[in-house]
């Protein structure tokens, strides 16, 4: 060590006073708070609040775009899906080809999104914590 450092040992720190921490201390801890973490998988949409009486007014975070009830993410995709069929009839499918391809475009994600709702939807049923609510969902196909 050079004259102008000085090493800090436990008996030089008065009482009271921290220690300074130093670069190697601060590496340790940020690596200790940095270690993995079990990653989910990537979501498009998750059920925020769920109405048992009623499943299309249950609320659905679609990842990126906010919370919307499930009816409104059913409406807003079919919305989607028509807008598409008309353009098709108008000799553009060029722009249809665009929206469909785009990966973080609404469509795809919507509806990605409402299949991973319905199919959590459905794991609840099944699972019996909805009771009385019928079969709705097919996902065999």
């Amino acid at each position: 060590m050079s004259a102008n450092h000085t090493e800090i040992q436990a008996q030089n720190i008065p009482d009271g006073a921290q220690a300074p921490v130093t670069y190697r201390n601060e590496q340790e801890e940020n690596s200790a708070a940095a270690e993995p973490v079990s990653v989910k998988p990537e979501r498009a949409g998750w059920i925020e609040k769920i109405d048992k009486t009623d499943l299309d007014k249950s609320q659905i975070n679609v990842a990126g775009f906010g919370v919307v009830t499930l009816g409104q993410l059913k409406e807003n995709v079919s919305k989607k899906i028509e807008d598409l069929a008309k353009r098709i009839n108008n000799n553009e499918p060029v722009f249809v080809w665009k929206r469909i391809k785009e990966k973080y475009g609404f469509l795809m994600h919507g509806i990605k999104a409402l299949v991973e709702v319905e199919r959590d939807i459905e794991k609840l049923r099944r699972a019996g914590k909805m009771p009385g609510m019928l079969k709705r969902y097919n996902f065999n196909s």
